[in-house]
C-alpha cells in the first residue's frame, strides 16, 4: 500500500512538473476562472457605486494573498499608520485592487515607498470611469489629497461606461450594504486552483470547448470588447468613445471642482502587451489574428484625453519593453504579476515627475 500511495504521489508530482512545461492556451487569461479567487464579504452593496469594499474587511483570496481593508474602505494600513504628508487617491478597477498580488507589491506601495507620496489604493474590481468619478466626490476631500490617478483598462473600460446604468440598476434592488455573494467556486477550484498547472489547463480547455459550442454567455460580451482590439471594430470603437467622453469630461469636472491634479494612467490588457496571446485571444471569440490593431484603443483613449485637457500617462510602451524580458502580466489571470506591478510604479512616477506634481 505504501509502494502503491508513493508511486502515485511521484507520478502526480512529475505530471505537474511536466503541466508547468507546457505553454499554457494564450487566451488563458480569459477562460481561468480567476474571480473565484474573490474573498466573500470583501465587497458590499452600494446604490451610489454599484459596489465597495467592506471597511473594516480582513480575508484571504483564493489564491492565498492576504488582503486587509481600512476603515476609510481602502486597501492598505489604516491612514493613522501613514506617515506621509501629502496623499494622491488611486482610483480604478481590479487592476488598482490588484488581489494578484500582496499589499506591498502593489504599484501604489511600491511609489509610496519611493516617493514619499501616499497613494492610497481605492480600486474596487469591476470599477468604470463613471464609479471613479462618484467614489472621487466622496473621497476627495475628507482624505485631504492632493491629486488623483484614474487607472483606464483598455480590456473593458469602455465596455463597462456604457454598461454603468444598468448595473447601477441592478445595484438599487438590492439594500444598501449588504455583502455581494460571490460564486461558490467547485471543490476542485478551491483545492487546486491556487497553485496546479494540470488544474489550470483542464479549465482552460474545458472552458475554450464550452463557447465553442455557443453555450457560454460571456461569449458575445467578450466579442464586442474584443471587437476593439481588431479593425473589424473601429465603427464599434468610435461609438463607445462617446461615453467614455462624457465620463472623463465628467471626472476632470469634478477633479477641478476639489481643485485636484489629475491624471488618468491608459493599461493595455495582457494580449496587447505579451502580442503571443493575441491571435489565440482573438480567435477565441472568431475574429480573425491578421485584422488585428492592438493598439487601436490605446490611440483613441489618449486622443480623448488630449481633447479634453487631461494629463495622461500611456502604460503600454514600459510595460512592452519590459514584456521582452519578463512577464509583466500572469499567465492564468491576466493581471500584471509582481514584475507588472513594478514597471507600472516606474512608468507612473515618472510621468507625475514630468509634470512636476511630485
Amino acid at each position: 500500500m505504501g509502494l502503491l500511495v508513493g508511486g502515485l504521489c511521484v507520478g502526480l508530482a512529475l505530471a505537474e512538473l511536466g503541466a508547468r512545461l507546457v505553454a499554457p492556451d494564450g487566451a488563458a487569461e480569459l477562460l481561468f476562472p480567476s474571480t473565484d479567487n474573490t474573498p466573500e464579504g470583501l465587497y458590499i452593496n452600494s446604490k451610489r457605486h454599484v459596489a465597495v469594499s467592506q471597511p473594516g474587511f480582513v480575508g484571504v483570496t483564493g489564491a492565498g494573498v492576504d488582503v486587509h481593508i481600512n476603515a476609510a474602505g481602502l486597501r492598505g494600513p489604516e491612514l493613522s499608520e501613514r506617515v506621509e504628508s501629502d496623499r494622491w487617491l488611486v482610483l480604478g478597477d481590479s487592476f488598482v485592487m490588484a488581489l494578484q498580488v500582496p499589499e506591498q507589491e502593489t504599484f501604489m506601495e511600491r511609489m509610496s515607498a519611493s516617493t514619499g507620496v501616499g497613494f492610497l489604493n481605492a480600486g474596487v474590481d469591476g470599477y468604470s470611469t463613471w464609479q471613479a468619478k462618484s467614489r472621487l466626490e466622496q473621497l476627495g476631500r475628507p482624505l485631504g489629497v492632493q491629486g488623483v490617478v484614474v487607472v483606464f483598462f483598455l480590456g473593458n473600460d469602455l465596455s463597462d461606461n456604457e454598461f454603468y446604468p444598468q448595473m447601477l440598476r441592478e445595484a438599487a434592488r438590492h439594500p444598501e450594504g449588504v455583502p455581494i455573494i460571490q460564486p461558490t467556486p467547485p471543490l476542485a477550484h478551491r483545492l487546486f486552483g491556487g497553485w496546479s498547472r494540470i488544474y489550470g489547463h483542464l479549465s482552460v480547455w474545458s472552458r475554450r470547448r464550452t463557447i465553442a459550442s455557443g453555450r457560454d454567455p460571456m461569449a458575445q460580451r467578450w466579442h464586442g470588447e474584443l471587437s476593439l482590439f481588431h479593425s473589424s471594430g473601429a465603427t464599434l470603437l468610435q461609438r463607445s468613445l462617446r461615453t467614455t467622453e462624457r465620463a472623463l469630461m465628467e471626472l476632470r469636472q469634478e477633479a477641478h471642482r476639489q481643485n485636484l491634479r489629475l491624471l488618468v494612467a491608459v493599461a493595455p490588457p495582457a494580449f496587447a502587451v505579451h502580442t503571443e496571446r493575441a491571435g489565440p485571444t482573438l480567435s477565441l471569440v472568431g475574429l480573425e489574428p491578421e485584422g488585428a490593431d492592438l493598439q487601436a484603443p490605446d490611440r483613441a483613449v489618449l486622443a480623448v484625453l488630449s481633447r479634453q485637457g487631461i494629463a495622461s500617462c500611456d502604460l503600454g510602451p514600459d510595460l512592452r519593453t519590459a514584456a521582452e524580458q519578463e512577464a509583466v502580466y500572469l499567465t492564468f489571470d491576466g493581471h500584471w504579476s509582481t514584475a507588472g506591478h513594478e514597471v507600472v510604479a516606474s512608468a507612473l512616477e515618472a510621468c507625475l515627475r514630468s509634470q512636476q506634481w511630485i
